[in-house]
């Protein structure tokens, strides 16, 4: 297990609350999402993100390897 500064976990996962992100893999433009949190959970980070699409407003939890960012 990698262990990170916080400048160089922001450096590695630039993601901070507002973002918009994808999962790792996701091509599709409907598989957005926006990050409400971000906390500590023992050595992870862990980042609450909410669904953007359509009429399901989803909340899930994922860690920093599950994120990519999403472009436009």
């Amino acid at each position: 297990m990698a262990i990170f500064t916080l400048e160089e976990f922001f450096e590695r996962f630039p993601y901070k609350v507002g973002d918009k992100v994808q999962h790792k893999g996701a091509t599709s433009c409907g598989s957005v999402y926006v990050v409400e949190k971000m906390l500590w959970e023992g050595e992870k980070v862990k980042y609450i993100i909410r669904y953007l699409g359509g009429d399901y407003n989803g909340i899930s939890t994922v860690t920093a390897e599950d994120l990519q960012p999403y472009e436009e």
